[in-house]
């Protein structure tokens, strides 16, 4: 393990990979090279606040705090997924329910099945993991949310002519929904398509600087990559039931937002 100095001093080298981006933009002239800059410092400091958080959350190694810690992430991920929408809806509850439940699932999986650590809430292990599928799922779920809301206020006058044959709600929008599905799930099949071919996941990457097994790393990607599965397919699902009883009243009436 790295020094403090070392840490420093691998900071400051990094740091010039930052200056040089900065200056390669105002050398061309791009209007926001100054920002360019701005967004690397704020990252880094961003980074570090959330590290010294981290290093905490491991040192006292309780339940209560690492399962806090998930739920933290788990609301910034909701908030962020609900302020990201074409259409502001009271989507907050919904999202955090969603998102939870898309998460906890694969997550109690990963850790009894897969992992399978001396502890249970071992913080290593579940916060970098919540973390990364958390990120994917709220992704995905954005997607869809976004594809299904746009779809259900643009094609009122087919969905309305549905309802009129003797569709329900649910049979008139089953296309959308689908069709929100799909869209959602797009970057997890390009993303399985093309791991390992020639192209270093950043999981993985991450993994090999910390000196893991590359089959251990690779199984590791893996696990990740199909809890993100798993966890953007639940979280769509609960999105898409949940947006349909916002647009639609319990007599199957097509509402507008």
């Amino acid at each position: 393990m790295a020094s403090g100095s070392q840490l420093i001093v691998q900071l400051l080298w990094a740091s010039g990979l930052l200056g040089l981006a900065v200056g390669i933009a105002a050398w061309q002239r791009l209007e926001n090279w100054i920002g360019l800059g701005l967004a690397g410092l704020r990252a880094g400091l961003q980074l570090f606040v959330f590290s010294y958080l981290l290093a905490m959350v491991f040192v006292l190694r309780d339940p209560m705090v690492c399962l806090v810690a998930i739920g933290l992430f788990g609301l910034i991920a909701a908030l962020l997924l609900r302020n990201q929408l074409s259409v502001r809806l009271p989507l907050l509850p919904l999202t955090c329910v969603a998102l939870g439940l898309g998460v906890t699932v694969p997550l109690i999986y990963a850790v009894i099945f897969v992992v399978q650590p001396p502890v249970w809430y071992q913080p290593q292990i579940l916060l970098p993991l919540s973390g990364i599928v958390l990120v994917n799922a709220s992704s995905g779920g954005l997607i869809a949310a976004d594809r299904l809301i746009q779809s259900l206020t643009y094609n009122t006058t087919t969905i309305e002519a549905a309802l009129c044959l003797g569709s329900s709600s649910s049979q008139a929008i089953e296309g959308y929904r689908r069709d929100a599905i799909q869209a959602a799930l797009g970057p997890h099949m390009a993303a399985l398509g093309i791991v390992g071919l020639g192209l270093l996941p950043t999981f993985m990457a991450g993994e090999l600087l910390g000196g893991i097994d590359p089959f251990k790393a690779a199984v590791l990607q893996l696990l990740v990559m199909f809890m993100s599965l798993v966890a953007t397919l639940i979280t769509v699902l609960c999105l898409c039931g949940g947006i349909r009883r916002l647009f639609f009243s319990e007599a199957d009436q097509l509402r507008q937002w």
